[in-house]
């Protein structure tokens, strides 16, 4: 009799254990069939900058970009002069009705000259440097029979391979004139209100490769900054 009061007991143990299985089971098989949930992220919001332009150095212009429309980094040409945010590195030299910029370490030596106005007929020489690195800029009349023209500049330096450049909007020639181990030196002249010859002389000597290239770099740009004022 007491065997049998304990079979309803199992029975009921055994319908509850199938019943947890098969809702284990359902739910399993249901889960692997769910569809995953795409996640989206927010799209950020489009900015439109205003269309204005600034214009570089080299005459380039450059728009707002980004997202705060800033304006776009100038280029930076080969013979740019590096800036620091103070500009240290750079000076500007102004005299006779010209400018440019020039690296600050340079010193500057007393100038050559017997007129105040090279205008006027005379030469003037002011020189510019560091170390085994001069710059001169010269100032003199143009030769007996020169009319001023290009083609006149020219062929004053007919002998040398030249090259064309502009200097402050005026056509001007830039040759180089030795490349040797023991000096380089290379010019650009260009021809001011047609009676004088204004022309920058680089000399490096002794011409070690370090610092003809960084030569090369400053004298482009100080061609870039020339202005005639």
């Amino acid at each position: 009799m007491q065997q049998r009061g304990f079979a309803p007991v199992i029975l009921v143990l055994v319908l509850a254990l199938l019943s947890v299985g098969l809702a284990y089971f359902y739910g399993v098989k249901q889960g692997k069939q769910s569809l995953p949930i795409a996640v989206v992220s927010p799209s950020p919001k489009s900015i439109v900058c205003t269309q204005d332009a600034l214009q570089c150095p080299d005459g380039n212009y450059v728009g707002r970009t980004g997202p705060n429309c800033e304006f776009a980094a100038c280029p930076s040409p080969s013979g740019q002069l590096k800036k620091d945010s103070n500009q240290n590195n750079l000076s500007v030299w102004k005299g006779l009705g010209v400018s440019f910029q020039y690296p600050s370490n340079w010193k500057i030596a007393e100038p050559v000259s017997n007129v105040q106005k090279p205008q006027t007929g005379g030469f003037y020489q002011q020189s510019f440097g560091e170390k085994n690195i001069s710059l001169h800029l010269h100032l003199r009349p143009l030769e007996q029979g020169s009319d001023g023209s290009y083609k006149s500049l020219k062929e004053s330096y007919s002998s040398f391979i030249l090259e064309d450049v502009i200097l402050d909007g005026r056509p001007a020639i830039k040759t180089v004139t030795s490349d040797t181990k023991e000096l380089y030196t290379a010019t650009v002249a260009t021809t001011y209100d047609n009676i004088t010859r204004v022309s920058l002389q680089l000399f490096v000597q002794p011409a070690d490769k370090t610092s003809v290239q960084k030569a090369k770099e400053d004298f482009q740009a100080i061609i870039s900054s020339f202005k005639f004022n």
